[in-house]
């Protein structure tokens, strides 16, 4: 037999709740229904904690909307930890089988999507090198996303076959950003 090794070991080391102290523990009715009384001087300063920003919040409604959009058609997100300019790996299954089909998607979300006048274009803008590295740079197809979050709608576009962005990529270098049509 082998000895286990040191994850096991701490696995094992590990005491179950019914080794903890009782003084040490609150009853869960005691969580719910007296919480402890907190000083004045901590109330002041818990207004100034750290807020989480709307962005966060709009961010995390479109994933949500992305994925089950996605979801529908086969395809399944998966996050990519360290975002160097794309948010997500997405794969294509066929059924439950995968089709070996990859792409590499970033997304934006708002809650005031730029529409064109008549509506068949949402106006989408991304700094020059997020735009070279989905356009030029990536070796796999790069799909650029943008959720309206107000009602739902997801609207994508392939980076690399863009000529409007290739050219405005190339015709400028001091250019910061660039607006990226897609169509709706």
């Amino acid at each position: 037999k082998r000895s286990p090794g040191p994850r096991q070991c701490e696995a094992i080391q590990l005491a179950t709740v019914e080794e903890f102290p009782r003084e040490n523990t609150l009853a869960a009715s005691t969580l719910i229904t007296a919480p402890p009384r907190l000083s004045s001087s901590f109330r002041r300063a818990s207004s100034m904690a750290k807020k989480r920003p709307e962005e966060h919040a709009i961010a995390n409604q479109g994933a949500i909307i992305l994925a089950a959009a996605f979801e529908s058609l086969g395809w399944v997100l998966n996050d990519i930890r360290h975002d160097y300019g794309v948010d997500f790996d997405a794969e294509v299954f066929a059924g439950e089988q995968t089709t070996g089909n990859t792409f590499k998607v970033q997304l934006k979300s708002s809650k005031s999507t730029a529409y064109s006048n008549n509506g068949s274009v949402v106006r989408q803008r991304l700094r020059r090198e997020d735009a070279e590295y989905m356009a030029l740079e990536l070796r796999v197809p790069a799909v650029l996303t943008h959720v309206d979050v107000n009602n739902g709608s997801v609207y994508w576009h392939v980076m690399q076959l863009d000529d409007d962005v290739l050219e405005a990529i190339s015709k400028n270098s001091t250019v910061k950003s660039v607006t990226v049509n897609i169509r709706s």
